[in-house]
């Protein structure tokens, strides 16, 4: 008797404890025992979630180390990722995109407009007041 609880009480605990720390983002290592049914079918599931959260991290990463470098143009490849985790790196992209678009924008704006001379003594159009 006791045995079966073990065979049921173990995967459970498993389980359970990887489902806490993945909500806390402690993710955990891949479940490497091996269980049976429908044991095996949340190990897998567990075992999913914790590579698509790496997938996520490491793709974060790559924008992150780029923008370090001061490589602009480099994006996450959202395609490595599935569901929600694809849609957020996809709107990462988009992001930087929309904001680095904007700012090369800007730039050729400033750079093409006809420059006044800098004057070599300041003036104030402020009168002042004793």
């Amino acid at each position: 008797m006791n045995d079966t609880l073990d065979a049921v009480i173990g995967p459970l605990n498993v389980a359970a404890e990887y489902v806490d720390r993945i909500s806390k983002g402690d993710i955990p290592p891949k479940i490497t025992d091996t269980y049976h049914g429908d044991f095996n079918e949340i190990k897998n599931n567990l075992n999913g979630c914790i590579d698509e959260i790496g997938v996520l991290v490491d793709e974060v990463g790559v924008i992150i180390n780029a923008a370090r470098d001061g490589k602009l143009d480099i994006r996450s490849d959202a395609d490595k990722a599935k569901g929600v985790y694809r849609k957020i790196l996809r709107g990462m992209n988009d992001a930087l995109d929309a904001v680095i678009g904007r700012m090369w924008t800007g730039s050729a704006r400033a750079i093409s407009r006809p420059r006044s001379p800098i004057p070599t003594t300041a003036t104030s159009t402020r009168s002042r007041t004793t």
